[in-house]
């Protein structure tokens, strides 16, 4: 069983423009998100609360 989701690795690749150190931060905080909710594959629902948080930390939204 992959840990990452196809769909959720589509999601990390265009969120990250392939740039590694963005890769994993996305990818640890998704980690991080699934575990505490009893998840063990990683699915774009992870990558976009990761995402939607990084954007809040910004103060993007």
């Amino acid at each position: 069983m992959p840990v990452f989701s196809d769909s959720a690795v589509h999601l990390i690749h265009g969120a990250s423009q392939g740039i590694p150190r963005i890769i994993n931060q996305i990818c640890t905080q998704a980690i991080y998100d699934a575990a505490l909710n009893g998840h063990e594959v990683i699915e774009d629902k992870h990558i976009h609360q990761v995402l939607i948080d990084q954007q809040l930390q910004r103060g993007a939204v």
